[in-house]
């Protein structure tokens, strides 16, 4: 099994807590989450490389960086960053919500 599909379990929604503790990132993460599988989705939907090996080659490089990120949402200093992204997040479900 590759290192990107054994990390993939650590951003599962179930696990939010575990990765997310001290973190502004817990009550986000689900959604995050939730927007990056789409994200993945839709780019194997139109991957028309053999057995998917673009969308394969995306994720075994992209979850590494997430869970990096998780991680440094933690880390003193970063919080603003890390509320950024969460205020981005919350922004993205309400046009979703408001458009549907």
């Amino acid at each position: 099994m590759r290192a990107g599909r054994l990390s993939a379990g650590r951003l599962s929604a179930g696990r939010t807590e575990e990765c997310c503790r001290g973190s502004v990132l817990r009550a986000e993460l689900p959604h995050l989450v939730w927007l990056y599988h789409m994200g993945v989705l839709m780019f194997w939907v139109h991957d028309g490389s053999p057995d998917a090996m673009r969308t394969r080659e995306l994720v075994d490089r992209t979850v590494p960086v997430i869970d990096r990120l998780i991680k440094l949402a933690r880390v003193p200093g970063l919080g603003p960053v890390a509320h950024q992204l969460v205020s981005i997040a919350r922004d993205l479900r309400q046009f979703a919500v408001r458009d549907a």
